[in-house]
């Protein structure tokens, strides 16, 4: 049986010709090069405004799917296609990339990175461009063919403009490969095959990152609820879902233990920008990811919109939690580095008053008993939020400071052990991701022979 990453002893073509390409090097003697649009048909799709939108709202599966480039996965090239909008088949007007046509972003920052394979007839936005093989050509090969370095590099040096783009002329011009129609079938079940035992490795590594993070929620939950000492006695802690905590130990409110609870504003409210640059830093939801704020996407303000809404100004160790979307319930504590920063609508902050350690105040907050509270108490509209009464009345289980100290010391010994596994799971995975691109570039571009 094949094993994901095996040292299959390829075959090479009997003879090879120069390429005139200096970066792509010898192709196959019997290959030919040829422009994309002899063996392809090329179009980009049509753009939706909000009040039509708002008119295709539909999950009716006899429609077609609407896809846009946020509905292709970056890492594995699949679609979502349950995105709740769907255009009737009747609709004339609308462009369709039909089954087993290749999807490609072509304007922003995902473009010549996000590529998919449809499985279904879709309408599909402008930003996208369809590629539908023609003249004797595989589809599939085609697909892999776009994810080749051929296509690639000449796809990023046609990039213009201040988003980034390409335009379908000038990828009608790209050239490609052209093996046999007979070898272009036999490659892409190749590398159908050998991708998909890939991405079932990739799948299982996740799933093992998951068990670790998991693993640590559970450290930390019994640390903050129930301390270090297995022999402690227990009292009850009078909230029936927390159940006994250690003697010597109280219960309390988060804003017993906090000097300010609010919220960020957004800049447009008080007729402000959010910017690529600037000196300060304005953190959103989608930065904050495993209890960690994060420099990607970066955003930025201006002094003076600092200014305006000042009443987010954070400081160091102030306690973000997202109260708004998807990530509701995440958190993570701002360091002296990410100051001067400002935060958005959707992020709540506690800034801790000295009777608590802030890092542990954040563990408590990250623990799986107010998880769960933020999903019970939130309320449930369009997308859960969370109100600045309610995080500030979240229970809190507090031992001593020097308790707290010697707790946190333990959850940072565990977290490391568990962070070291994390990371070599994600370089494995990188390194998978790494082989399947090499693959896929070297039976596309003919460096090796699978037929």
């Amino acid at each position: 049986m094949e094993t994901v990453m095996e040292n299959i002893k390829m075959q090479k073509y009997s003879s090879y010709k120069d390429s005139r390409v200096e970066w792509l090097g010898e192709i196959p003697s019997h290959w030919d090069e040829i422009k994309l649009k002899i063996n392809s048909k090329i179009y980009n799709g049509d753009s939706l405004n909000e009040n039509k939108k708002a008119k295709y709202e539909s999950d009716d599966e006899t429609h077609l799917a609407y896809i846009s480039s946020k509905d292709i996965d970056l890492d594995t090239s699949v679609i979502s296609y349950e995105n709740g909008l769907r255009i009737p088949i009747n609709e004339q007007k609308y462009k369709v990339a039909m089954s087993n046509s290749s999807l490609i972003c072509i304007e922003g920052g995902s473009a010549g990175r996000k590529i998919a394979f449809t499985n279904q007839d879709v309408c599909f936005v402008n930003k996208l461009a369809c590629i539908s093989a023609k003249n004797n050509t595989n589809s599939k090969f085609l697909y892999y063919t776009l994810k080749g370095s051929l296509f690639q590099t000449q796809f990023k040096l046609a990039m213009s403009g201040m988003i980034g783009g390409v335009a379908i002329s000038n990828i009608n011009n790209f050239y490609i490969l052209a093996p046999t129609i007979e070898e272009q079938i036999t490659i892409a079940a190749f590398l159908d095959r050998k991708a998909a035992l890939i991405d079932q490795a990739i799948d299982i590594k996740q799933k093992q990152i998951e068990l670790l993070k998991e693993r640590r929620q559970i450290l930390i939950h019994k640390a903050v609820t129930s301390g270090l000492n297995p022999n402690v006695k227990l009292k009850d802690s009078g909230v029936e879902w927390i159940g006994g905590i250690p003697e010597g130990w109280e219960v309390a409110r988060v804003k017993q233990y906090s000097n300010k609870i609010s919220k960020g504003t957004t800049p447009s409210t008080e007729g402000r920008n959010i910017l690529d640059e600037g000196p300060i830093r304005y953190i959103k939801a989608e930065n904050i990811q495993d209890g960690f704020i994060t420099n990607s996407p970066a955003h930025f303000i201006d002094e003076k919109t600092n200014a305006i809404i000042q009443r987010s100004q954070l400081q160091e160790n102030d306690i973000l939690f997202v109260i708004a979307g998807a990530t509701l319930g995440k958190i993570a504590i701002v360091s002296k580095e990410q100051t001067p920063s400002n935060t958005n609508q959707a992020v709540a902050f506690v800034r801790p008053n000295p009777k608590v350690i802030p890092r542990y105040l954040a563990a408590w907050l990250s623990s799986s008993i107010i998880k769960e509270l933020t999903w019970l108490v939130a309320v449930q509209s369009a997308q859960p939020n969370l109100s600045m009464e309610n995080l500030g009345n979240f229970p809190v289980v507090l031992p001593s400071l020097e308790e707290q100290e010697n707790i946190l010391i333990h959850i940072d010994n565990g977290s490391a052990k568990i962070a070291t596994a994390i990371s070599l799971k994600e370089q494995e995975i990188e390194k998978l991701k790494e082989y399947k691109a090499t693959l896929i570039n070297s039976a596309v571009t003919g460096k090796i022979k699978v037929c």
